[in-house]
């Protein structure tokens, strides 16, 4: 008797079907430098051949076809402007403009001077005679670089790098300003080109390197780039978005993307080009084929698990990306352009269903904690703790709370900050439902970090203001405060309950000495930091304690207000030292002149954001702290 034995597979698949794409051009030795589509059909990428050429490529078919109609030898290309199919001006170094006004047919050479601007790491031209270029400085020209207009900052901001400039309109161009050494966090800068007027956002007062800005519509642009470094240069993928036309910015994306959390190795070097054809769809590249999509804004993003062969075998150091139309196109660092064929993770216009929850720390919201849906799909809390997927279709879902992982290979970087209970939500997802809620426990531990200030002598210093912060360098070199104590009559400072593992600057700030060390940088991971010890060289023969004659502000540091008292002010002989200013620290004005009432004057500073600020009163300066 014959017996028939049945094998059952049984084959796990995922709820997502993955894109498709197709390779359409592949040059041996090419390195991508730029893809711009003035048209939804026609558009261009220029690459770099053999480390040393230039090379442009020509696609009027979406990008299914590339022609070559351009190849320059003996120039390192930087970047690249079309704003229209005849128009194409390229840039590179020691001030040098190539353009060409007959579709690349003919190129000519335009000649900046190099006082001006040494290196042209940026162009972008919003139409064939109005444009810019930036690195060391901005250059506007209103003629197709016939003549041009530096623009110059009336404060401090010199000797930064401005990068990725993106007209709004014909009268507002934006800029990311990038100084990790001076500026105490990543900004963006909105210039009036006709007023030179301007406007400076944070984006991050932390560590963040920003790669790439995208302008979808007068209100809502996102960068993208890598924050939170760790050991080797990883880092985080990092995505932010302003819905106010920049002045305000959250992050959408935060998350160290590793092979712990993929099946296939993602690389956790952060992101580099971020795209949007329309303000839902988006898709973000970053380096060994790193592929991201959104269909939601930006509110939460999907790993590409099923790379195109080409892309995940040569893992290229370096993805950009642009649409031609709705049609992602993709150029990276080993000669590879690539199509989108199937975007098979867009919802359907019946996939509408919705997952929320909320992440709570002692009762209270935690925010900025990433949340995956089926291992792919990662979204974060917002400020109160919730979050929430969207354009979801009936279907089984895994939703989990996440930590940021950090370098497990590095055990300095090996932290664990909190626990996530229940670890995981399975789901049978038939209607919207909310209330998956996950509590976290705090697994963080908190030290003390003490020291003195004495004189050079031997003797304490009292009343020394000690600035507590992360380990960032501000304008003034003394870094950006968290916090700040005074040191008491024995010289003592004193801070509590600082949480480990993360790295911390001790500055004494005083305008009468200096302090040798500068400052000390402390990491805290197995106990308390007890025996920081500073001298204080006085800058003046005599060191006489001027609370009297000095600007008081209290509290300091503050929340919501601040009063200020200037004790021995004379309104009689010089009216206008009660004219109060506040600015920050890259001396922009955020306050009209006020005026003091009698020895002091109160101020609302609750609508500022949290940082240095500077006061001024006359020819007297103090700072304050906001939290």
């Amino acid at each position: 008797m014959k017996r028939l034995i049945f094998i059952i597979i049984l084959i796990t698949l995922p709820i997502y079907s993955q894109n498709v794409w197709e390779q359409t051009h592949y040059g041996e030795n090419e390195i991508s430098k730029k893809i711009e589509f003035p048209y939804s059909h026609t558009g261009f990428i220029s690459v770099l051949y053999m480390s040393y050429s230039t090379k442009l490529y020509k696609t009027q078919d979406t990008g299914k076809s590339w022609d070559l109609y351009f190849t320059k030898v003996g120039n390192s290309l930087y970047d690249m402007s079309c704003p229209d199919s005849l128009n194409q001006f390229l840039s590179f170094r020691k001030g040098l403009i190539m353009k060409s006004s007959d579709g690349g047919k003919t190129f000519e050479d335009i000649n900046l001077d190099t006082k001006d601007i040494y290196e042209v790491r940026h162009i972008k031209m919003q139409n064939k005679l109005l444009g810019c270029v930036s690195y060391n400085n901005i250059l506007i020209t209103r003629d197709g670089w016939n003549s041009y207009d530096k623009f110059i900052f009336d404060s401090g901001l010199k000797n930064f790098n401005y990068r990725h400039p993106v007209f709004k309109n014909d009268s507002i161009l934006y800029t990311t300003i990038t100084e990790s050494k001076i500026l105490p966090s990543v900004n963006l800068l909105e210039l009036n080109i006709n007023t030179n007027k301007y406007q400076i956002s944070s984006i991050d007062r932390n560590y963040c390197r920003l790669d790439d800005l995208c302008v979808v519509n007068e209100n809502l642009l996102f960068v993208c780039g890598k924050s939170d470094g760790i050991s080797g240069g990883s880092g985080h993928d990092a995505i932010y978005k302003s819905t106010d036309g920049g002045k305000n910015w959250r992050r959408v994306l935060d998350l160290y993307s590793d092979k712990s959390k993929f099946p296939k190795y993602i690389s956790p070097f952060g992101l580099q080009q971020i795209a949007f054809k329309d303000s839902l769809s988006g898709i973000a590249v970053g380096q060994a084929g790193k592929i991201l999509y959104t269909y939601d804004g930006g509110e939460s993003w999907i790993y590409e698990s099923e790379l195109p062969s080409e892309i995940y075998d040569k893992t290229p150091p370096t993805m950009l990306v642009r649409y031609a139309g709705n049609i992602p196109i993709i150029g990276d660092f080993t000669g590879f352009f690539h199509r989108m064929t199937e975007d098979n993770l867009a919802p359907k216009p019946k996939d509408s269903l919705s997952i929320s929850g909320r992440v709570l720390l002692d009762g209270s919201g935690q925010s900025g904690v990433s949340i995956f849906l089926n291992d792919y799909r990662v979204t974060m809390t917002d400020a109160d703790g919730y979050y929430k997927f969207t354009r979801l279709k009936k279907g089984s879902y895994t939703v989990k709370a996440m930590n940021k992982y950090y370098d497990g290979g590095n055990p300095l970087y090996d932290y664990k900050p909190f626990d996530y209970s229940p670890l995981q939500y399975d789901i049978e997802l038939s209607h919207d439902t909310t209330g998956f809620d996950f509590n976290a426990t705090d697994l963080r531990t908190y030290h003390t970090i003490s020291g003195y200030v004495i004189g050079t002598d031997g003797k304490s210093l009292d009343d020394i203001d000690v600035r507590f912060a992360r380990s960032v360098i501000t304008p003034d070199g003394l870094g950006l405060a968290d916090t700040i104590t005074k040191t008491d009559a024995t010289g003592k400072f004193e801070f509590l309950n600082i949480e480990s593992y993360k790295t911390w600057d001790i500055t004494p700030v005083h305008d009468n000495f200096k302090f040798s060390p500068l400052k000390h940088t402390v990491r805290l991971i197995n106990g308390d930091t007890t025996d920081l010890k500073f001298t204080g060289t006085p800058t003046t023969s005599v060191w006489e304690s001027s609370k009297n004659r000095e600007i008081v502000i209290s509290p300091n540091p503050t929340n919501d207000y601040i009063t200020i008292s200037i004790p021995e002010i004379n309104h009689r002989v010089n009216p206008m030292v009660d004219k109060v200013q506040i600015s920050n620290t890259l001396g922009i004005d955020l306050t009209p002149a006020l005026s003091i009432n009698g020895e002091g004057v109160k101020i609302d500073v609750s609508h500022l954001p949290a940082g240095v600020y500077i006061i001024r009163i006359g020819n007297k300066v103090e700072k304050f702290v906001k939290m």
